[in-house]
Parts: structure tokens; C-alpha cells; sequence
């Protein structure tokens, strides 16, 4: 009930500002154009409120319905006004400055709308922060390390604020069926959850040309030591187009295999993909 009666004010709100921005972008206009303005009213009905003011004692009216308003100008809709007036009619003005008072009400709210989106990313909204509540058991994320209390501080590098913006990333990136780095915070400071870097998937692409293989464990890339599949991705993402040294550890020996990954445009850049999957343990039917 309070929630109904509190979307109820806030749309009577929305909606009265609307009416207030649209009505004086024709009130202003006209003013501008040397248009008499006989009526300023927000609201239709009883008046409320009424008070003269300017110029030309433009009436501003508060009426008691408010769902819509209206600005009523001199010889808008006749001639009934003296020789004198003649010059402040709306009827007497060319049409380039009449079409201009007309169309005024809605570029006013287009501004509005501009400066009220840039007042909103300027200032910020309220969200959640994106801190783990509970990990369900043998999911992925219990398999990455993931722990009640962990806060989420980036996804492949892009800072996280809130979970909106975590939901919207994964949901991303899962129609994508692309790997995501976490980084989190925990107790005792920043902590990237680790996964193997041992090949789980093979898809068609670079690493399955290149002779990659279910299993096989990444010791480097280009010589340089990775611990974990996070380690592996970041290297493989930074040399999109080159031709790229795997040291790989297969059956108990050593390998080394070249592959080049794909370019692939991702947020804005060119990273490196080549087609590959951590190794994960099955997600339970219901989690």
C-alpha cells in the first residue's frame, strides 16, 4: 500500500516537472519572439494557485488536475485583442518564428532529458556492492575460490561498482562462451582466484590447429612462466595476430607448441583468442 502511494506521488512528480519544462520552452520562446503569453498554467481544472507577474501580467496558474498544462498566448486561436496588441500576437508573427514557439515545448524536454542523464552519471544511483553473500558447493564459483565476504574488484581488468554491473558482464561474456578474470578482495588484501591453466575445451580455432590437446597443462607462454589459467589468458589476449611459444606439459613431458591467436574486438580492443576452455568440474543440475 505505501509502496503503490509512493510510485503514485513520485509519477505525479515526473510528471508535473515534464509538463513544467515543456510548457516554458513555449513560454520562454514566445517571450523571446515578442509573443504576448496570456496564461502560463500547470494542471487542468479549478485553479489553486494564481498569481500575475512580467511584462505583460502573465496569469501563472496551479490547477487541481495534474495531468497536463498549457501556455495561452495572445491571437493564438483569434483576434480578439486591440489594434495596439496587434504586434504581440502569435497570429501577427512569421511563420519561422510561430513554428519555432510550437516546437520549443518539446526541445526544451529533450535538453532536460540530456542534462538530467548527465546529472545522474555525474552525481551516481545507489546499487549493491558487489560483495559474495554465499557460494553454492561444487559450482564454478566454489571451484575458483570464491568465498563468502569476497568483494568483486574487476572483471578482465573493468572495475566493478555494483552487481547490476557484474550480472550484466557475465551475462555478456556467457553468450560470448569466453573465460573472465576475476579480481577480489578478501581479508588479507587483493586475491585472484586461481584456475589450472589445463586445457578442459577444444574448440575449432587456433589451439585445436595448433595441436593443443584435452589435458595439456600451459608451463609458459613465450617463455614466460604462468601459474594459472587467469596468467594464460591475459598473455594469450596481449598478442592478438602473433605467432605465440606454448610450453606445454603433456603425459609427463615437455612440448612446445606455436599457435597465433585470433583477433577478436572486445569492450573497444583487439585481444588474442584461440579457442580453449579451463578444465571445470560438471555444474549440478540445480544450483
Amino acid at each position: 500500500m505505501i509502496d503503490g502511494a509512493y510510485m503514485l506521488v513520485a509519477f505525479v512528480v515526473a510528471l508535473g516537472l515534464l509538463i513544467v519544462v515543456h510548457e516554458f520552452g513555449h513560454y520562454w520562446v514566445a517571450r523571446r519572439m515578442g509573443v504576448k503569453v496570456l496564461r502560463f498554467s500547470v494542471g487542468f481544472g479549478k485553479p489553486i494557485l494564481t498569481r500575475r507577474w512580467g511584462k505583460h501580467q502573465t496569469e501563472f496558474v496551479v490547477a487541481a488536475i495534474p495531468l497536463g498544462g498549457y501556455v495561452r498566448m495572445l491571437g493564438e486561436h483569434d483576434e480578439d485583442y486591440t489594434p495596439e496588441e496587434a504586434p504581440l500576437a502569435f497570429n501577427r508573427k512569421s511563420v519561422g518564428r510561430r513554428i519555432a514557439i510550437v516546437v520549443a515545448g518539446p526541445v526544451f524536454n529533450l535538453v532536460f532529458a540530456v542534462f538530467a542523464f548527465w546529472l545522474v552519471f555525474l552525481i551516481g544511483m545507489e546499487g549493491l556492492r558487489p560483495v559474495v553473500g554465499g557460494v553454492a558447493p561444487a559450482s564454478l564459483a566454489a571451484q575458483a575460490g570464491f568465498q563468502r565476504g569476497d568483494e568483486l574488484l574487476t572483471l578482465d581488468g573493468k572495475t566493478v561498482q555494483t552487481w547490476s554491473e557484474h550480472r550484466m558482464y557475465l551475462f555478456r561474456r556467457a553468450l560470448d562462451r569466453a573465460e573472465v578474470v576475476f579480481t577480489v578482495r578478501k581479508e588479507n588484501g587483493a586475491y585472484m582466484p586461481e584456475i589450472p591453466a589445463i586445457m578442459g575445451k577444444i574448440e575449432p580455432g587456433p589451439a585445436q590447429s595448433a595441436g593443443l590437446q584435452v589435458g595439456d597443462q600451459i608451463r609458459s607462454v613465450e617463455g614466460r612462466r604462468v601459474g594459472n589459467w587467469q596468467e594464460f589468458a591475459l598473455a594469450v589476449r596481449e598478442r592478438p595476430k602473433l605467432s605465440t611459444t606454448l610450453t606445454v606439459i603433456r603425459g609427463g613431458e615437455s612440448l612446445v607448441i606455436t599457435v597465433v591467436p585470433r583477433p577478436e574486438q572486445v569492450n573497444g580492443k583487439t585481444i588474442g583468442l584461440i579457442g580453449v576452455r579451463p578444465q571445470l568440474p560438471e555444474l549440478p543440475d540445480e544450483m
